[in-house]
């Protein structure tokens, strides 16, 4: 035994070497479980926008209310839905609804 200490000190780093490995994954995977809960339990619609991009499939299909067709910006629809419906409100957003499709 030329070197007491070499086999304690390569047994330490061994050791601490796994150590480091285990660190290291539980980091890895820590970091995708919030970023899991974060983006589709939490903030649902962060999820969606990972998933399926700006268009989610469902999302051509909704009915809009009034206040989502002010701000969607589709001005062509809302002037068309505004002429048709006379001033009628529950006609205007049906009228909206079906330029919008």
């Amino acid at each position: 035994m030329k070197y007491p200490f070499y086999r304690e000190t390569r047994q330490k780093i061994m050791k601490l070497g796994l150590t480091v490995n285990r660190i290291v994954l539980m980091s890895v995977i820590g970091v995708f479980a919030f970023i899991y809960v974060t983006s589709f339990i939490i903030f649902p619609e962060i999820g969606e926008k990972i998933l399926y991009g700006k268009h989610p499939p469902e999302e051509k299909y909704k009915q809009l209310e009034y206040s989502q067709i002010i701000t969607s910006g589709n001005y062509n629809c809302m002037e068309t839905a505004s002429i048709k419906a006379q001033g009628d409100l529950p006609k205007f957003i049906k009228e909206f609804n079906k330029c919008n499709e």
